[in-house]
């Protein structure tokens, strides 16, 4: 969408005027793996940049009595029909026992809130988003990192649902210089130093084990067999994370 705004032009020698064009895109980071790069290939010089939505997806928890009938976050039983009269997708006590590693970062396989590891609430550093002007760089600003902390939907499909209607605040950057590439990452929130924060996603975990955790076709395996087994895949994991912005770009002619 372009708009033109004209204004006066103060000071000009032919006393003529000038107008200033806005042209507002969107741009949707569909986040699925821990240090993710995005390439960009539109203009991206001095951008005002808001967050409209966001929705970060953990897998969910089982069913009551963690039987067969777990829930995937996505309201399905067993990963094949819908199951919301004979599964509840909600915190409970386990998904599978013990914990895991991916990528060093070892965790319970529950999803948790607690002070030192919340998974209810992710830090989001984006390296590349806020490359300032030259003219403007400070300290600060120097390895051009946007910092959002975001609520995740605690697997509960309810709160997924809430999410994804969208902030009834965005945020707001205003003039910031993008690069061609981005990188996203992405820890959980609490009071633990950062190396056991480190958000795991499904994708990561899946590479842990291929053969065990994917299908055929590289897809994820989140069921051994229909209604037999309950999630492969640990409930604190991020399925994906999706960051939807709206990028207006100002120029003077």
């Amino acid at each position: 969408m372009t708009s033109h705004i004209f204004a006066p032009d103060i000071g000009g020698a032919a006393g003529g005027s000038k107008y200033a064009s806005q042209v507002q895109k969107t741009l949707t980071l569909y986040i699925t793996r821990q240090d993710q790069q995005v390439h960009f290939t539109y203009d991206k010089s001095l951008v005002d940049v808001t967050l409209i939505r966001s929705s970060v997806e953990l897998v969910g928890e089982p069913g009551r009595g963690a039987s067969g009938s777990a829930q995937v976050g996505r309201g399905y039983t067993s990963g094949i029909t819908p199951g919301y009269s004979s599964s509840v997708n909600e915190l409970y006590a386990l998904n599978q026992t013990g914990s895991s590693t991916v990528l060093g970062s070892t965790q319970s396989n529950s999803v948790s809130h607690r002070p030192d590891l919340n998974h209810g609430w992710v830090d989001v550093k984006i390296a590349g988003m806020t490359d300032g002007p030259h003219f403007m760089t400070d300290s600060e600003a120097s390895e051009g990192e946007l910092t959002l902390f975001l609520p995740t939907d605690s697997g509960l499909i309810s709160s997924r649902a809430i999410q994804q209607a969208g902030a009834s605040n965005p945020i707001r950057m205003a003039r910031v210089k993008m690069n061609e590439r981005v990188t996203v990452h992405t820890d959980f929130g609490g009071s633990a130093p950062r190396f056991q924060r480190i958000a795991r996603f499904a994708e990561d975990f899946a590479d842990t084990d291929p053969a065990t955790y994917r299908n055929a076709d590289g897809s994820i395996k989140y069921y051994v067999a229909s209604g037999t087994y309950p999630c492969q895949i640990p409930s604190n994991m991020i399925s994906c994370m999706v960051l939807h912005f709206e990028i207006t770009s100002t120029k003077t002619l």
